[in-house]
């Protein structure tokens, strides 16, 4: 039922994951325990929660696109966190990748799940914007 989530144990990407569904981030998730928090779901609303799981001084990345960013200022003020944006990568971040797949130290493989010709475009952008989590992998054909 979660083949993303197996596909990254699979291949080494995901160590600890929490289902914060219902009660589950009361339950795992304790007020200053990390360092570091990386957020790359972009759920309104979690703002405040993932500050609060912050220790003093940590860092909450949140990567990808988003609509909206809204939490408490004094909540941050108070733990002197540091909030940094990023895109999910940058052609400099690609090239880096391919230079660790030549070299044979990254394995793509099991991420990839369609290899399809650039004419069906449209077909998985169309899946994209409607649903998402039907995607992973694409690598399109330019020929």
């Amino acid at each position: 039922p979660r083949p993303r989530l197996e596909r990254a144990r699979r291949i080494g990407a995901a160590e600890d994951v929490f289902d914060v569904a219902g009660d589950g981030w009361e339950k795992q998730i304790a007020d200053g325990a990390f360092d570091a928090v990386i957020d790359v779901a972009g759920v309104e609303g979690m703002e405040d929660r993932l500050i609060r799981a912050l220790k003093s001084r940590g860092r909450l990345l949140l990567i990808g696109g988003r609509f909206k960013v809204n939490y408490t200022f004094n909540l941050g003020q108070a733990h002197e966190i540091t909030i940094r944006q990023n895109t999910g990568y940058d052609r400099d971040d690609l090239t880096n990748l391919c230079r660790l797949v030549r070299r044979g130290l990254v394995d793509i493989a099991p991420l990839l799940q369609e290899v399809v010709p650039v004419t069906e475009a449209q077909r998985i952008y169309d899946t994209l914007r409607d649903a998402p989590h039907e995607l992973s992998g694409t690598v399109f054909i330019w020929e």
